[in-house]
């Protein structure tokens, strides 16, 4: 069974198995084929800490929290270590590249030239 929720569509179903899996589903806006993917938090130490990390960022006039640059980097490896997809490390490959200029941008380059030596 799937309804839609103002413009939005979603499965039920895939929200009843993503909530017992603690795995994801899909919300899709009907209008413009937009699709966010909502995770479940995994039970283990690891995504708790995760968990607490996000960030709240502005989107589209609303407030959502959002994973971490990095937090999102080990996910996406961790899906492909599991065989989930091998997109992922397409997917993740842009991802470092943020990540690291991210880290830079907070060390000081001298730091930087020591850690590549």
């Amino acid at each position: 069974m799937s309804m839609a929720l103002t413009g939005r569509c979603l499965s039920i179903q895939a929200v009843r198995e993503a909530l017992a899996s603690r795995s994801m589903f899909s919300v899709v806006d009907v209008e413009t084929g937009w699709k966010v993917d909502l995770i479940i938090r995994k039970d283990r130490p690891f995504s708790v800490v995760e968990f607490a990390r996000r960030a709240p960022v502005v989107f589209c006039g609303v407030t959502v929290p959002v994973t971490s640059v990095e937090d999102l980097v080990l996910a996406k490896l961790e899906w492909a270590r599991l065989g989930a997809s091998a997109r992922q490390l397409d997917d993740v490959r842009p991802w470092v590249r943020v990540a690291l200029w991210c880290l830079e941008s907070r060390i000081p380059r001298s730091v930087m030239w020591l850690m590549r030596q």
